[in-house]
């Protein structure tokens, strides 16, 4: 398992077998430069997501990782605009007029409706495929 955590310009990282939580030695911490090391998820890139408020849809940089979704306003990371955490949610594909690539996160606290591109990359979400 790896478990990076990022910082200004240095990631630690942590290369464990289980919980990585177990290993507070800082001999078992490698940092390393931040350009030079990734950071773990399953897939990234744009995505329509419909407004919880204004209900309008908006084109948002999501993050999926193992256990969360994280979405920011684009492709540089600065400004973050919500996580959803996974282990308590599902997904569904309902049938809509007009967006036949959206996908609906249900979360305890709310449902999210969000439109992939095309249905390749509505499958690649829904599945956590690849690396774009």
């Amino acid at each position: 398992m790896l478990c990076v955590q990022r910082t200004r310009l240095m990631l630690y990282c942590v290369l464990a077998h289980g919980n990585p939580s177990k290993y507070k030695s800082f001999a078992t911490h490698l940092l390393v430069p931040f350009y030079l090391f990734p950071i773990c998820f399953i897939h990234q890139g744009y995505l329509l997501k419909k407004g919880h408020v204004r209900r309008n849809w908006q084109e948002r940089w999501f993050v999926l990782k193992p256990s969360s979704l994280i979405y920011y306003v684009n492709e540089d990371l600065k400004e973050k605009k919500g996580e959803v955490l996974l282990e308590e949610s599902s997904v569904n594909l309902p049938d809509k007029e007009g967006r036949r690539c959206l996908f609906c996160v249900n979360a305890p606290v709310r449902t999210y409706e969000m439109s992939a591109s095309n249905m390749k990359q509505r499958v690649d979400w829904v599945q956590g495929k690849g690396r774009t």
